[in-house]
């Protein structure tokens, strides 16, 4: 099976650490990489999720709707609980990126672990290779078949 590697990465901008303060409250889940903290959007910090309306197929063919699925996954890690976002910069339209966590989890290697979301090594030095290994060899999530566009 031949699969296309297409990474969006975004590009960001540098900030000193000291002018972002962390944000720390409830979150609503945008979609797979993308929440909403006391009104504010943030990316998580160092990876890419299948757009909300990005469809993949599995190993058979059949079409699933991946970037909900994506959506659904980081919903379920947030759930009620208090997110504690550090942030790293913007994003070129001014989108804050932050490396979220909840209960002391790293939301990004989470999404990549369970295989809806990719590591961008040109944002987080490669931070997420080893999730995004162990995830593509057992075939999970995105890596269960073939996805169009952004994430692969």
């Amino acid at each position: 099976m031949t699969r296309v590697l297409i990474v969006f990465a975004v590009g960001i901008l540098s900030l000193p650490p000291e002018g972002l303060e962390d944000i720390v409250g409830p979150a609503s889940v945008i979609d797979g990489d993308t929440v909403l903290v006391n009104e504010q959007t943030i990316r998580l910090w160092g990876i890419e999720a299948p757009d909300l309306d990005q469809s993949c197929q599995d190993a058979s063919g059949a079409e699933w709707p991946c970037g909900l699925y994506a959506k659904q996954i980081l919903a379920r890690l947030v759930g009620a609980s208090t997110i504690h976002c550090k942030p790293q910069g913007l994003t070129e339209d001014r989108i804050l990126v932050a490396l979220c966590t909840v209960d002391g989890r790293d939301l990004a290697w989470a999404m990549v672990a369970f295989g809806f979301a990719i590591d961008v090594p040109d944002i987080s030095g490669g931070a997420y290779r080893a999730p995004q290994s162990q995830s593509a060899a057992v075939r999970a999530g995105i890596w269960s078949g073939t996805m169009d566009g952004a994430a692969r």
